[in-house]
């Protein structure tokens, strides 16, 4: 599509509505992330911050506030009627929400891959060749992002007397940032359930999916990776949409889902090792793997398991 015309009120008219229904979805996005939180921090502070104290803390503290920030900039952005910012050729309110959802991937995809590491008892064959392509995917998207950004074309004062900043040039081949992400959320996908498959057809390993633990582990991180393989695709069409105007609109939910979804994996670990131990989940509960021998197969990714959740 060609850059829309200043000169056109039509054009205007219809960017301002546009930016208008963005900003009734940011506004929707921080809502839901708010209610959330609200119902959620008892057992944060219950799961989390009165328990042992690892380095997986400050991976769950960053997944559950970054979003906080990006999330209020980014609803500022759009209602405030005195957003009128331009970097460079960069609009401002683009730059700050492929940033929110790029960093918001990189977090919440890692709990994912230390959960699809676990399953897999963190083999060596799996987990560094996951984290490979997650990283890959990442800097790939990256590369789409800044790209596409660089050719836009962008003002602040759409009207007179209308002060926004506007975009006014589709956003080409934008689609392309989703389809490494996909890659690597199809991968870690087909992982899980293969995994599952084999341990179900195989009666050796069935003890395995009999452990609540495991269970819960393959169920959290397979609901994850559908509703975002979905979300993902949902972005990468609309994306490719040729009023710029609509392009992000479902970025605010996308990242906000990915925080929510991320945090209540984390929690359910925890709540589901109590459950395991007797109902304690304090310092004597946290098991070392270089130091616990298992007789079995299935009693190690029991134990990864509960690494991951002692250490959250």
């Amino acid at each position: 599509m060609s850059p829309g015309s200043l000169n056109d009120p039509g054009f205007v008219v219809d960017q301002f509505e546009h930016s208008v229904r963005h900003g009734y979805l940011e506004v929707a996005s921080l809502t839901i992330l708010i209610w959330d939180y609200v119902l959620t921090l008892p057992r944060e502070i219950d799961l989390v911050w009165r328990q042992l104290k690892g380095w997986t803390t400050v991976l769950f503290a960053m997944n559950r506030y970054f979003i906080f920030v990006g999330q209020v900039v980014n609803t500022v952005a759009y209602v405030s009627p005195n957003a009128n910012y331009t970097v460079s050729k960069l609009s401002i309110a683009y730059w700050i929400n492929s940033v929110t959802c790029i960093f918001q991937i990189i977090l919440t995809d890692s709990i994912v891959w230390y959960c699809v590491s676990a399953l897999y008892l963190n083999s060596k064959r799996v987990r560094w060749p996951l984290l490979v392509l997650l990283v890959v995917s990442i800097l790939s998207g990256t590369v789409v992002t800044v790209v596409v950004g660089n050719r836009i074309e962008d003002t602040g004062d759409p009207a007179p007397g209308l002060t926004r900043c506007t975009v006014l040039s589709q956003f080409h081949d934008l689609w392309l940032f989703w389809l490494p992400i996909l890659v690597y959320e199809a991968t870690t996908l087909v992982l899980v359930a293969w995994q599952f498959y084999g341990n179900v057809r195989d009666t050796r390993k069935q003890a395995m999916t009999e452990s609540p633990l495991v269970r819960l582990v393959t169920r959290q991180t397979m609901l994850y990776l559908l509703v975002v393989f979905i979300m993902f695709i949902a972005n990468a069409v609309v994306n490719n949409h040729q009023d710029p105007s609509l392009a992000i609109i479902l970025t605010p939910a996308t990242t906000v889902v990915l925080s929510i979804l991320g945090n209540r994996m984390m929690f359910s670990l925890r709540q589901e090792l109590r459950v395991n131990v007797g109902g304690r989940t304090d310092a004597h509960t946290t098991i070392n793997l270089g130091t616990w021998h298992a007789a079995r197969p299935q009693e190690s990714t029991i134990m990864a398991m509960t690494t991951i959740a002692t250490r959250a």
